[in-house]
């Protein structure tokens, strides 16, 4: 889609490339254009359609609202709808006059003629048309009906003083005549002597055809046979082949004879016929555009376009050459219409100062016009050649890129000896720049292709060379697994025996721990009475140590085991769970008159209920403890929703720590205040760390001595990775 879209803006843009040497053409005869692309809805207009309408070329902009808000109010909806039912199909052509407003706020008559184009889809994408200014025509139109309005009839039978009809007469721009049943003028007026090159004395009483016999059988001549006979009006627009003029002519029929008012429109009739021959000619270069833009092979595209030229000027033969990447060779590009053993033998010439019009054109990079190849030096080495296929005269142009580099040369060939008219030269600048843009695209094309070409080329050396890369590095990971999983069994193994370890020397340390805890109180149960102060001292300190060893051996237990656990999660309440480890800590916290602030903005979370019970009691024990000796201890325990976790935050007031033993507080039995003050295994926090690594969070402290300590624990709100129900 997004190349379908790309190929219709580079077709209209070239379409109104294309369209600039067309513009100078009709520039010079008055004649406006407009090309309205409906797919975006905006409208090149050319600058001869703009001054038409009293606008410099920067003062309207390219949408079709500049024309549709110049319409006439009592025409606008009459052409919008004739130019919708033509581009529907409902009418066969866009033909039309109407008024567009002028910048000073005047109305122009405008005549337009426009052509449909279709897209590759067969639907309308593109209209082109020609805007010609007829407001003289109209207003000669007007005046005519003025004067006839007055007469009321044909001048022969008016009742009109005839000083007054004279005046009227010699008034009106038109040429006016009165002719009587016998075919004698009666009446002609200064505008019609004036044309007729004779003075109206002259004319008074002389027979038509007499004085004017080349005019029998004229299409004059039978119209005005007709409204005399059958006495019916005619107006009609006629060519006079004796004066190659044309004239419009409206014939009043009466009794006495005929009155005839009429006014030269050659000037119109060549500009109707330019502006027919130029939309004709916009047809064609779009039709080659839309060739460019399908991708058809350039032969076909160049001899589509020089048929199309041979047709606009009859007994023309055209010859595309194209330059050869050397420079200095010229090769077959098209001529569909010459002979093919004349292009054979010309193809691969070298181009020169004497090489033939094509070659000479090349290499001077400027036009060559040989109107007689008979006698023209340039062609004294092709001549015999060119006068056995019956070619007299040949012109040719250098056909150049956007860098003015020679892309080859088109030549006009004729049977007849000649030289360009205007008329040519439009049609050379028009093919010229048709077969550059088609050259220029088939040379992209074949760029873009040996580039693909080449990249497919350093793509397939480079997967060759990356699947090696792989194949090795597959083969180093294949060892490093093999080694890995060696490694892994030996872990689990040391482990297992780890465990073991651990299981065997807390029970080998226990029962004599139990025997020691076990005669010290019977020492204090039985004998206290008999022991001295040092002796009943000494028992306090062992049963003591022996509650503290065991402690510290059960933390070591439940350290060792957290490796083999596996947490089971579940929807964990956190307000419940805060609550009842809290209330079983009412008792110390009433003891020290502690202030226990709770704010969870997290009602629940997805995690190990076990493990995160263990971790909250931890570290609000911790806090507890820490913060003993404070006036009024102060815990607060908060939560705070993350996008894809739960953070809970554990403060106090109490002594707090050094943040540069951050780290050492978290691992095993690292303690960073004596036994003495505040009892304690060194275990809690290292067994809260690892159980939070379980839960895939993380757990991290803020604190300054003196000042206490923030505890903060940050779990997953679905769980942790690899955690099951």
């Amino acid at each position: 889609m997004a190349e379908s879209n790309h190929t219709e803006r580079t077709n209209v843009r070239d379409t109104v490339d294309l369209t600039q040497s067309v513009d100078r053409a009709l520039q010079d005869a008055r004649i406006g254009l407009w090309v309205w692309d409906m797919q975006s809805n905006k409208v090149y207009f050319s600058p001869e359609w703009k001054r038409q309408l009293g606008y410099q070329d920067h003062e309207l902009r390219s949408r079709f609202g500049e024309f549709e808000e110049r319409l006439h109010p009592q025409d606008r909806n009459s052409i919008l709808a004739t130019l919708k039912a033509y581009v529907e199909g409902r009418r066969p052509d866009y033909e039309v006059e109407f008024r567009l407003r002028h910048k000073d706020g005047t109305y122009r008559w405008i005549f337009s003629h426009a052509f449909l184009q279709t897209g590759a889809d067969g639907k309308p994408c593109r209209v082109s048309g020609c805007h010609l200014d007829i407001t003289e025509r109209k207003e000669a139109q007007k005046e005519r009906a003025r004067l006839l309005a007055g007469i009321q009839a044909s001048p022969l039978e008016a009742d009109v003083p005839q000083s007054q009809l004279g005046n009227i007469l010699e008034s009106i721009s038109d040429g006016f005549v009165a002719l009587d049943k016998t075919w004698h003028y009666t009446y002609v007026n200064r505008q019609a002597a004036g044309l007729f090159g004779r003075s109206p004395q002259d004319l008074i009483g002389k027979h038509i055809w007499t004085e004017f016999p080349e005019g029998v059988g004229q299409p004059f001549h039978l119209a005005y046979e007709k409204a005399m006979s059958k006495q019916v009006f005619i107006q009609t627009e006629n060519y006079y082949e004796p004066w190659d003029r044309w004239f419009e002519n409206r014939i009043y029929p009466s009794s006495n004879g005929i009155s005839i008012f009429f006014h030269e429109i050659t000037d119109r009739k060549q500009a109707e016929q330019v502006a027919r021959e130029n939309a004709a000619l916009l047809r064609g270069q779009n039709d080659v555009l839309e060739l460019i833009a399908q991708g058809t092979p350039l032969a076909k595209t160049l001899d589509f376009l020089l048929l199309f030229i041979e047709a606009q000027c009859p007994g023309m033969l055209g010859s595309i050459l194209l330059l050869d990447s050397d420079g200095v060779h010229v090769r077959h590009g098209a001529a569909p219409s010459l002979p093919s053993s004349f292009t054979e033998a010309i193809d691969g010439q070298r181009i020169g100062p004497s090489a033939g019009s094509c070659g000479t054109a090349a290499f001077r990079r400027e036009p060559v016009i040989v109107e007689d190849i008979a006698t023209d030096a340039l062609w004294e080495d092709y001549r015999d050649f060119a006068l056995k296929h019956d070619l007299r005269a040949c012109w040719s142009i250098p056909i150049f890129d956007e860098q003015h580099q020679v892309l080859g040369t088109f030549a006009l060939y004729f049977r007849t000896p000649g030289r360009p008219t205007a008329r040519h030269w439009q049609l050379i600048e028009t093919t010229t720049q048709a077969a550059a843009f088609a050259i220029v695209k088939q040379r992209e094309t074949e760029a873009r292709s040996r580039e693909r070409k080449r990249t497919l080329e350093i793509l397939e050396e480079r997967v060759v060379t990356r699947t090696a890369e792989l194949q090795a590095k597959n083969q180093e990971l294949e060892h490093e697994i093999s080694q890995r999983q060696h490694v892994e069994t030996l872990l689990r193994a040391r482990n297992e025996e780890l465990k073991a370890f651990a299981y065997t020397v807390s029970h080998d340390l226990k029962a004599p721990l139990r025997g020691i805890d076990g005669y010290a109180r019977e020492l204090d149960r039985r004998h206290r009475q008999g022991l001295s102060e040092r002796a009943l001292f000494c028992l306090t300190q062992i049963l003591t140590a022996t509650q503290n060893l065991d402690r510290l051996i059960e933390d070591l237990l439940h350290y060792s085991r957290l490796d083999a656990e596996t947490p089971k999660c579940t929807r964990v309440n956190l307000a419940q769970m805060v609550e009842s480890i809290l209330r079983d800590r009412k008792p110390v916290i009433l003891e020290r008159n502690a202030d226990v602030v709770v704010n969870l903005s997290s009602a629940s979370v997805h995690t190990w209920e076990r493990g995160l019970f263990q971790v909250l009691t931890n570290l609000i024990d911790n806090a507890l403890k820490y913060s003993r000796d404070a006036r009024t201890p102060r815990i607060e325990i908060t939560s705070q929703e993350l996008a894809d976790a739960v953070r809970i935050m554990i403060s106090d007031n109490g002594i707090g720590f050094d943040m540069k033993y951050h780290d050492r507080i978290f691992g095993l039995f690292n303690r960073l205040v004596r036994q003495e003050e505040f009892d304690g295994t060194g275990a809690g926090l290292a067994i809260a760390k690892k159980v939070v690594e379980k839960l895939s969070g993380r757990i991290w402290a803020e604190s300054k001595l003196g000042s206490g300590a923030k505890f903060f624990v940050e779990v997953p709100k679905l769980g942790p990775l690899g955690s099951g129900e």
